[in-house]
């Protein structure tokens, strides 16, 4: 087992405000990028990100807790690989149904 720190390494925040609900998806840029900062972590998160994906979703196919997946995320959208989706709401202010199931499927994957 890695520990959690490990994967961040030593990081435990990110200056992105992701949620649960936050959509990511990978870009297609092909920019040169500094290795030194790509782990398999990243690499797994490009991967599953080729349609949006949230925070949640990623936390559970990594099996990781959330702050490490949000650290990883950043770290991916520092470098160009991923994008942030701005959150959709419907009138009354509350996310679309859809999203919804999508979180408590990955929050069940967590479990």
């Amino acid at each position: 087992m890695v520990r959690p720190y490990v994967r961040t390494r030593g990081r435990a925040s990110t200056s992105y405000d992701l949620r649960l609900e936050s959509l990511i998806s990978a870009t297609r840029l092909r920019v040169p990028i500094d290795r030194s900062r790509l782990g398999a972590d990243h690499l797994a998160i490009c991967q599953l990100c080729t349609k949006p994906t949230s925070v949640a979703e990623i936390a559970a196919h990594l099996r990781a807790p959330l702050g490490v997946a949000r650290v990883l995320i950043g770290d991916g959208l520092d470098l160009g690989l991923l994008m942030l989706h701005e959150n959709t709401t419907i009138a009354d202010g509350r996310p679309p149904l859809e999203l919804l199931h999508r979180v408590v499927d990955g929050l069940r994957k967590l479990a």
